[in-house]
């Protein structure tokens, strides 16, 4: 999985396998099919989605799936922050 989109280059020691962004292979078919209830994109790209499942088994060491380098989406609440208690949902 590249690490930025569209690749124009190729970061040398990259995070090409980061779960960040490799999970979309999962998710966005999952997403999919729970909103549309089209399980089209779950039928075309099981075998994608359970063999992403198996690489991630293959990097975890007693089902623990460590990346202390990844990536976390570039998200950093910081030492002090304050834990935001609510929340919106949006229809």
């Amino acid at each position: 999985m590249p690490d930025i989109a569209p690749e124009y280059t190729v970061f040398g020691g990259g995070f090409r396998d980061s779960p960040e962004w490799g999970s979309s292979a999962v998710v966005v078919p999952w997403q999919h099919y729970l909103f549309t209830g089209d399980d089209t994109l779950l039928r075309n790209y099981y075998s994608v989605m359970t063999n992403y499942f198996g690489y991630l088994n293959n990097q975890a060491t007693n089902n623990f799936l460590n990346y202390p380098n990844g990536l976390g989406d570039w998200y950093d609440i910081g030492p002090n922050a304050r834990v935001i208690r609510r929340t919106r949902r949006f229809r």
